[in-house]
């Protein structure tokens, strides 16, 4: 089982209080750490590695801009 720390919580929080901004989300994964795997339209995949981990590593999905949908981040809890 995965649990997110509380950086990558605060990480989610800004690119919600930005509206899920494409550019904000991109500055606040870079600034993170996060490895941005996939941009897809309306969408970005990052590589998160937890920091006190051993290797692992999981992915979180946002949104971005959505037009027809809320916004959402996923999260993986089993890798």
């Amino acid at each position: 089982t995965i649990v997110p720390d509380e950086a990558m919580l605060g990480g989610l929080r800004e690119i919600a209080r930005a509206g899920f901004e494409l550019e904000t989300a991109r500055q606040v994964s870079a600034a993170r750490g996060w490895e941005l795997t996939d941009e897809e339209p309306g969408f970005l995949r990052f590589r998160v590695h937890p920091p006190r981990s051993s290797g692992e590593q999981y992915l979180l999905t946002v949104s971005v801009r959505p037009e027809d949908r809320r916004p959402f981040a996923f999260v993986t809890l089993y890798y």
